[in-house]
């Protein structure tokens, strides 16, 4: 398992994959049933791995150059969609670009669990 992969040399730009992120500090799941909580933790999740590529020289990439897709459990509850997409938003910036998908995320307590991806055409909107 990787959390992220760089390919440096891809023709045209960088790429880079990020896998599944949530709300996981070390090994444990934090701010269960909070929608908002968990977005902003896997946020911070995903800018530090963004920081750890950039100093192994790939990228630099921030959050607006990702394409996400983001795997909801609950995709009735469109209030926690809207919160998702407003912390998503302010993170991003407004010409985010993300898909969002009913799933069952990776651990029963995760709302939410967001993987990314820049420099490569985006399979993520279809």
């Amino acid at each position: 398992f990787a959390r992220a992969a760089a390919w440096p040399h891809a023709p045209g730009a960088p790429v880079l994959f990020v896998s599944g992120t949530a709300s996981i500090v070390g090994h444990r799941t934090v701010h269960a049933g909070d929608v908002v909580a968990q977005t902003r933790e896997t946020i911070a999740n995903l800018v530090a791995v963004l920081e750890q590529a950039a100093r192994q020289g790939h990228g630099p990439f921030t959050l607006a150059d990702l394409n996400y897709r983001v795997y909801v459990r609950d995709a009735a509850d469109g209030a926690a969609l809207a919160a998702i997409e407003r912390v998503l938003r302010e993170a991003a910036g407004p010409d985010l670009r993300a898909l969002f998908v009913h799933a069952d995320v990776c651990r029963d307590d995760l709302l939410v669990e967001i993987e990314a991806g820049a420099g490569h055409a985006t399979e993520w909107l279809s």
